[in-house]
């Protein structure tokens, strides 16, 4: 019979990146791992091609190519988007991702509200076409940045977990 004195002996050398050190047989499960980094892999992956896509889009309107079906399809694809980078956060922040990996979906999101408010207010309004290609050429440049540090990330990451134990190992048992 267990006393509680026994107990909690066994959780004293109880680390958060080990098992407790009176389980013994799965010393094998004791090593860290590396880091699992597939829900940011694809989440970067995913973000390179919006970025694409949203490139394709504002190039398209640059020379006056617009389609209704690609534009109803983005606007969709956007939308669902924006709520993947709300629970993006709470995946990052449930695996304890790096912190640099936190500005991608806040920037979709700020960015998002933001654009959904401005072209809420000029749609009502008669604005000059010099408005709208500078607006075509933010869009460019957002997605050439969303293209850029969505592959710095990339880069980044599979680098480090390639070296790197995982920080927040814990065997299943």
């Amino acid at each position: 019979m267990r006393t509680a004195k026994c107990s909690l002996a066994n959780w004293r050398g109880f680390h958060k990146n080990r098992l407790p050190e009176r389980n013994i047989k799965n010393k094998g499960l004791a090593k860290p791992m590396k880091t699992p980094l597939r829900f940011l892999r694809f989440y970067l992956v995913t973000a390179l091609l919006i970025g694409a896509i949203n490139l394709s889009d504002s190039l398209l309107a640059l020379i006056n190519i617009n389609s209704s079906i690609f534009s109803l399809v983005l606007m969709i694809l956007s939308f669902l988007f924006f709520f993947f980078n709300i629970l993006s956060i709470t995946i990052f922040h449930h695996q304890k991702v790096a912190r640099i990996a936190y500005f991608l979906p806040v920037y979709y999101i700020a960015s998002y509200v933001i654009f959904f408010i401005l072209s809420s207010i000029l749609i009502f309004r008669t604005v000059q076409p010099i408005v709208w290609n500078i607006l075509i050429g933010v869009g460019i440049a957002t997605s050439l940045f969303e293209m850029i540090f969505s592959t710095y990330l990339l880069r980044k990451f599979s680098r480090s977990s390639e070296t790197q134990p995982a920080a927040n190992y814990r065997p299943s048992l």
